[in-house]
């Protein structure tokens, strides 16, 4: 196990198993309960071949460790902006806070218009024949149903791909600078007897 310290404090955690090891439910309950008790923001479960990573986030009162992804390995380059939310950078200037909200935002707006697309179909077509003609009512209805299941399928492109953030390039594109893997390193370690 592995953490990320910035200035004497945990702010990530990394929970490694085997390789032959199939990751559980009971191994994302063990990496929660770690990030609860110590009050991480993030954590990523691997076994080198899956990587879930997680978010603790505080509502009022409320605290909770939700997954944000589960990843397999050779899908990591489609997923950038997850990745680059789990970046030393990212946490230390608080802009993975902000890809995450983002995240998480898009998949509600996806939640909400798969469970009620029929309703908003129906407010749609009404709204055009209301302003347009009462003739156009059920071609309008229509198109308002594909025009949802067109606007889910961009929104599930727009997480998979970069989580609609334009500040971060997409695979395959550096920006014009190769990373420095010396920024990418083990700062430190904690045992579970710590935790």
């Amino acid at each position: 196990d592995y953490a990320l310290i910035l200035d004497g404090t945990p702010v990530a955690f990394l929970e490694a198993k085997g390789a032959d090891t199939a990751l559980t439910a009971d191994h994302d309950k063990q990496l929660s309960s770690y990030m609860m008790n110590k009050n991480v923001n993030y954590g990523i479960l691997t076994n080198g071949k899956q990587y879930r990573f997680f978010q603790r986030r505080v509502d009022a009162s409320n605290v909770n460790v939700q997954q944000v992804g589960d990843i397999a390995l050779e899908d990591l380059p489609n997923r950038l902006a997850v990745v680059k939310a789990f970046e030393k950078d990212a946490i230390e200037s608080g802009e993975s806070g902000k890809i995450l909200g983002r995240i998480n935002e898009l998949r509600e707006a996806r939640r909400t218009l798969e469970a009620e697309k029929d309703d908003l179909a129906v407010e749609l077509s009404n709204v055009l024949a209301d302003e347009v003609s009462d003739a156009i009512s059920s071609l309008a209805e229509t198109q308002a149903k594909e025009m949802i299941d067109r606007l889910v399928t961009d929104i599930e492109s727009e997480i998979d791909a970069d989580g609609g953030s334009t500040e971060y390039p997409k695979a395959g594109d550096t920006g014009g600078h190769s990373p420095d893997p010396a920024d990418n390193h083990i700062v430190g370690r904690i045992k579970r007897s710590e935790i």
